[in-house]
């Protein structure tokens, strides 16, 4: 039995949050867990085993000026040292790129194994400012292992650690799928991600605009919750699809909403490895997706198991949707072919590459 801890911002909604969980969850059957929050466990969202302790740092804050954030950065460095040498770990984990480097600042001189983790494109991670990827640049080799989720990122990072790995992002255990009632003469879209510029719902939202010109029996759900909420909301009723196209908020029961979904649209500009994407497949939801950097084109064979179409490419997207939609006997090949990505993302399958790494 080892003793692991797990550091992250929260447990909130999100890619990253959701494979946090996952591990700890695992892990926890067979080794001593904990789970430090830089910010606070206030809006879980995800389930975590109650044999795992979660500690609350409660550091996160707006900063006011540069000042401001070197003060706050540096409260947490010593709130965070504070808590890797009471909870004594054998290896510490550490998701997002700010965070793994308070990490590995925290740990200087304790003696400590770090595994430190990107979960998104460091080409367009927003917090990739002239400093903290000098501060990236400077820690990320006192790492004892670097976790990448593709081979997109391994190129990008493989220079950062000496012994850089790829861990592709688990999939739950099985879903028991549920016959849920469908209305035949609708077509469902699903699309389920934060509401960010990152995401492209925009884009989303245009190319379905124009297929829904051509067939007016389609219907858009976009699940998740962000700041562009208002401003994609605006867009809906701008192109007057009030009652065409939905932004529901956060998905409480993916299964069920993968279920009753004929199509599923990753739409992104960027990603680390797609969460959604991964869960939807292994549904057997037909998909499309955007071939952004980083992860789609690793998981899709296009035109086999999905549609890969160029990013924020409005004419393109438009014209895929309108074909799925059109296309049942396509729609039935992807609902085959999809889910055999389940057995190379299955949890037990990646719990055991952690392991042994």
């Amino acid at each position: 039995m080892k003793n692991i801890t797990f550091v992250i911002s929260t447990l909130s909604h999100g890619g990253s949050e959701r494979v946090v969980s996952l591990l700890a969850n695992k892990m926890s059957l067979t080794n001593k867990v904990t789970i430090v929050l830089i910010g606070n466990d206030k809006n879980r969202f995800y389930s975590i085993d109650e044999n795992i302790n979660v500690i609350n740092l409660d550091t996160l804050k707006v900063s006011k000026n540069k000042l401001d954030a070197i003060l706050n950065n540096l409260l947490r460095v010593r709130k965070l040292r504070s808590a890797l040498k009471n909870t004594k770990p054998d290896i510490v984990i550490s998701f997002l790129f700010a965070t793994n480097v308070l990490v590995l600042l925290s740990s200087l001189f304790l003696n400590l194994k770090v595994i430190v983790s990107e979960r998104n494109d460091p080409d367009n991670y927003k917090e990739s400012s002239l400093a903290w990827n000098i501060l990236r640049r400077l820690f990320y080799p006192c790492a004892h292992a670097l976790v990448v989720q593709n081979k997109n990122i391994f190129e990008k990072l493989k220079n950062y650690s000496k012994n850089t790995v790829i861990i592709p992002n688990p999939l739950v255990e099985q879903y028991v799928e549920k016959i849920l009632p469908k209305n035949d003469s609708i077509i469902q879209i699903m699309a389920m991600g934060s509401l960010s510029e990152q995401k492209g719902f925009d884009t989303l939202i245009r190319s379905f605009h124009k297929s829904y010109l051509n067939n007016k029996s389609l219907r858009l759900r976009i699940f998740g919750e962000g700041g562009l909420r208002k401003s994609l909301q605006n867009l809906i009723s701008e192109l007057e699809l009030e009652d065409i196209a939905f932004l529901p908020g956060l998905c409480s029961n993916p299964p069920d909403e993968f279920n009753r979904s004929d199509i599923f649209v990753l739409s992104s500009r960027f990603e680390g490895s797609p969460n959604a994407l991964l869960e939807a497949m292994s549904f057997g939801v037909p998909c499309i997706s955007t071939d952004c950097p980083s992860g789609p084109g690793e998981i899709i064979v296009n035109e086999q198991n999905g549609i890969l179409v160029p990013v924020d490419n409005i004419n393109l997207l438009s014209e895929k949707i309108t074909m799925l939609s059109d296309d049942e006997t396509m729609r039935d090949k992807f609902r085959q072919e999809a889910p055999k990505i389940s057995t190379k993302y299955d949890i037990e399958n990646i719990s055991k590459e952690w392991t042994n790494l």
